[in-house]
């Protein structure tokens, strides 16, 4: 036995599933207006016009600030894990031997 949802004015309607909609245009989906980006120049134009050019570099200081912790966690972490494993270095000279 199926049952249906009514809406407040004793309409029932399904679950969206089947219904012919497409991503994002269902109900419930809270994207609000589906919108089509075509190209990285008209993405770049909608960022400007929404945000200014301060918009286009938001997030580049974290960023910034970011990479050069992340590599030195790593470098660290690499270090540790070869001193642990008793790995030698195999030294700097250009002869292979």
């Amino acid at each position: 036995m199926q049952t249906e949802a009514l809406d407040g004015r004793g309409h029932g309607h399904g679950d969206g599933i089947g219904e012919g909609k497409g991503m994002g245009e269902g109900r419930g989906s809270g994207m609000g207006a589906v919108h089509r980006q075509r190209g990285m120049v008209e993405v770049a134009r909608q960022v400007v016009r929404e945000g200014g050019w301060r918009g286009l570099y938001k997030g580049l200081t974290m960023n910034v600030f970011k990479g050069p912790v992340a590599v030195s966690v790593s470098f660290t972490i690499y270090s540790l894990l070869k001193d642990a494993l008793g790995v030698k270095d195999h030294g700097s000279g250009g002869s292979g031997e």
